[in-house]
């Protein structure tokens, strides 16, 4: 079965090439100026600005469809201002959506766990420079075109908003969250996506996003931090870190002012651990590695040239395109479990889409498979007393069978 899921990768084009000494990596980390443990700045961050696209005729049409849909490719364009020490954060994002769904639609729908997680509060919304009036609903801001998009034709917004930042690993605060000195952000950048309500057990995926081909993304701290990101760190001014990255379906960020830099290279890769000390980053560059090559000749070849790793202060191990997250805490087998099968997740999902909410079996089943066929931990959980359930039910019905360790969430 494992030589099969060939047959069912759907691989987006790789990213561009890069060096190996691109800013952010220990090599130019002295040249740059790169974040370091110093004492936190004394001086407020500045107010960042999206790079808004240049003013065009605007692709809206008078009608109503009320319809949207996943096939709407976006690229986005952030500037976040990032509090650390008062754990809030203020974003303005610029997005570009091309409409390639077949079909006209009008509304756009936008993922974000910062509106159930971190109080969200909406500070405006703009599309093609004029302001509408998005509204939030759960972890979906919906925003109205004030028209109609037909298929081809593309519409520019702009969603600027704060939110606060939790202090505590519970519930599902651990995805969204500053606990200590570890700050670990999952889906916090509003992305094209459906509508599914957040409320889920804590091991379910309630989200579906579409892939981007380019983010770009402009983090303005209070005080010096390390930031792991998916893709490349490509500047570096003062107190402000920008990123990119291409074909990713979300872009999660974690940061401390403790981090420190490991590398590994692995044939045209490099793997990059952000961590603490006292983390047990060899054996987790062991198992990365060996996961990267072995499932590449299952899968098919893993299209980025950098794959992250970062320490989170804890809850569960979690992944994304180009990054996995790995808790505090974890030991022996449920470790080097945690390591195989969040690589593993960069196929599936992060290659191979899928609705995580209603058809997770596409997700976290493939992606168990692909880890217990690498890794070898082939013991299934103890389902004797466990009733027959059909596969397709959604993840608010059904627990996922998972190896005799702690579901990953």
């Amino acid at each position: 079965m494992a030589l099969a899921l060939v047959g069912l990768i759907l691989v987006a084009g790789p990213p561009a090439p890069t060096g190996s000494h691109e800013p952010g990596s220990p090599a130019a980390a002295a040249a740059s100026g790169a974040p370091s443990t110093n004492p936190a700045s004394t001086s407020p961050p500045a107010s960042p600005q999206p790079s808004l696209p240049a003013p065009a005729g605007s692709g809206i049409e008078p009608g109503s469809v009320n319809r949207t849909s996943i096939d709407l490719v976006a690229t986005y364009d952030a500037a976040v201002n990032l509090s650390f020490d008062a754990r809030r954060i203020h974003v303005d994002e610029a997005i570009s959506v091309t409409n390639a769904s077949g079909g006209a639609v009008d509304r756009v729908e936008l993922n974000t766990i910062a509106a159930p997680l971190g109080n969200l509060r909406l500070l405006g919304t703009e599309v093609d420079g004029r302001p509408v009036e998005a509204t939030v609903r759960d972890q979906t801001i919906v925003v109205p075109l004030g028209g109609i998009l037909p298929d081809g034709a593309s519409v520019a917004l702009r969603v600027r908003f704060r939110a606060a930042i939790p202090s505590t690993l519970s519930g599902s605060n651990w995805m969204f969250t500053r606990t200590g000195d570890i700050l670990q952000a999952s889906r916090w950048l509003p992305w094209v996506g459906l509508r599914h309500p957040f409320g889920r057990p804590n091991h379910g995926d309630p989200f579906f996003t579409a892939l981007s081909p380019s983010v770009r993304v402009r983090i303005t701290t209070d005080r010096r931090l390390v930031i792991a990101a998916p893709g490349r760190r490509v500047a570096v001014d003062g107190l402000t870190q920008t990123f990119e990255a291409e074909n990713v379906r979300d872009f999660h960020i974690v940061a401390s002012p403790s981090f420190a830099i490991r590398e590994r290279r692995v044939g045209d890769w490099v793997v990059r651990a952000y961590v603490r000390g006292g983390f047990p980053t060899e054996k987790v560059l062991d198992w990365a590695a060996d996961g990267l090559q072995r499932m590449s000749e299952l899968a098919g070849e893993y299209p980025y040239r950098r794959f992250t790793i970062a320490q989170t202060a804890g809850g569960y191990a979690l992944e994304g395109p180009g990054m996995i997250w790995i808790s505090t805490g974890l030991t022996g087998s449920r470790l080097r479990w945690n390591v195989y099968h969040e690589t593993a997740h960069q196929w599936f999902y992060g290659l191979v889409g899928s609705d995580g909410a209603l058809d997770p079996f596409a997700d976290e089943a493939v992606a168990t498979h692909l880890g217990q066929v690498v890794s070898g931990h082939l013991a299934l959980a103890d389902v004797r007393d466990a009733s027959p359930r059909p596969v397709d039910l959604p993840i608010q019905h059904r627990l996922l069978l998972q190896p005799d360790l702690p579901a990953r969430r």
